[in-house]
C-alpha cells in the first residue's frame, strides 16, 4: 500500500471512528487530480483547466493516493482528460491473495 493510502486510511478512522472504505479513494483521487488542473492553470476557468489537464499526459504529472498518475484517453476518447492511475496487480491461487505489483495503465 502507497505510503498515500495509509495516511488517507488513518486519517480516515481517527477522525469516523470506523473501518476504512477502500472505494473512498477512488473519488477522492478525481477531485484531488481536478484540483491539481486547476492549480496548474491558475484559474477556474473551464476551457483553462481543461487545457492545463490535457498537458498532463505523462507519468507523475498527477499525484494520487494509488501512486504517480497522468491525464491520458486520446486514444480512447480523443482528449487527455481521463485520469490514469496505478492499480494493483493481485494473484489468487490456493485460497491466498498476493500482490504480484503495482501497474500502470497506457494512455
Amino acid at each position: 500500500m502507497p505510503e498515500s493510502m495509509k495516511y488517507v486510511t488513518k486519517a480516515w478512522e481517527a477522525k469516523y471512528k470506523d473501518e476504512f472504505v477502500s472505494d473512498a479513494l477512488m473519488a477522492f483521487d478525481e477531485v484531488w487530480a481536478l484540483a491539481q488542473a486547476m492549480e496548474k492553470a491558475q484559474s477556474l476557468e473551464p476551457e483553462a483547466v481543461l487545457k492545463a489537464m490535457e498537458s498532463m499526459n505523462k507519468k507523475g504529472d498527477v499525484k494520487t493516493t494509488f501512486g504517480p498518475g497522468y491525464f491520458g484517453g486520446q486514444k480512447s476518447i480523443g482528449a487527455n482528460r481521463e485520469l490514469i492511475r496505478p492499480f494493483a496487480v493481485s494473484l489468487v491461487k490456493d485460497g491466498k491473495i498476493s500482490n504480484v505489483k503495482w501497474a500502470t495503465p497506457d494512455k
